[in-house]
């Protein structure tokens, strides 16, 4: 079985245009070496920390720049190794399965960037709600004389609201605002849970169950 260490970017003497080319630490160029792997083996394309980027038995449909590669036979991975890629590490020769720390720390930073994520989504105009929201407080306490703010203003004219209804939906609309980032924040901690769990099976459950969660708070329903 062989396999290609640390494959970078190079542009060989006699380059077509447009085309992409890889050689390992050897020399050996991508292209004049996948002729010499066996067309049935498992093709792994592995980080240098050993996490796994992508498997194929097919060679041609990987890149794997920036990282190395390893061929090994289909019967000595584990059976589930396609679908848990990202569960296993090569190391020392071997797939090996991570711990349940490990995958409970991934699961984690999966959580908070997908939380971050919406969260800023929510986020990306509050400079404008913030203003149009105290131009709203100060209309209401005026009784509704006071000139409506610029940016009341506007939404007045836009919705088609009367100024009492459009400062209620404003108001209202800022604090339901308010209660969707404290709910993202509530359920983005729930991610300390999954260093409880005792299983793989319970750590991924609770994992689609936070993140289901969190997009159902950014989505308001």
């Amino acid at each position: 079985m062989r396999q290609l260490l640390n494959l970078k970017q190079y542009i060989p003497d006699n380059a077509m245009p447009n085309t992409l080319y890889l050689r390992d630490g050897n020399g050996e160029d991508w292209y004049v070496s996948q002729k010499k792997f066996f067309p049935n083996s498992l093709k792994i394309v592995y980080e240098a920390d050993g996490s796994i980027r992508s498997l194929a038995q097919d060679i041609s449909t990987l890149w794997p720049c920036g990282a190395s590669l390893v061929e090994l036979d289909v019967n000595d991975v584990p059976a589930d190794l396609q679908e848990r890629q990202f569960d296993y590490r090569y190391i020392d020769g071997k797939i090996v399965e991570r711990s349940l720390q490990e995958i409970s720390t991934r699961e984690a930073a999966a959580i908070d960037n997908i939380a971050a994520q919406l969260y800023n989504d929510l986020s990306r105009f509050d400079q404008e709600y913030q203003i149009r929201e105290v131009e709203a407080k100060e209309l209401k306490q005026s009784g509704y004389k006071a000139t409506p703010g610029n940016y009341m203003a506007a939404y007045i004219q836009t919705s088609g609201k009367s100024i009492p209804d459009a400062c209620e939906t404003v108001l209202s609309n800022a604090q339901t605002l308010r209660i969707q980032k404290e709910q993202l924040a509530t359920e983005r901690m729930k991610k300390l849970e999954l260093f409880k769990q005792t299983t793989l099976q319970d750590v991924k459950k609770l994992s689609l169950e936070i993140i289901s969660n969190l997009k159902k708070i950014a989505s308001g329903s």
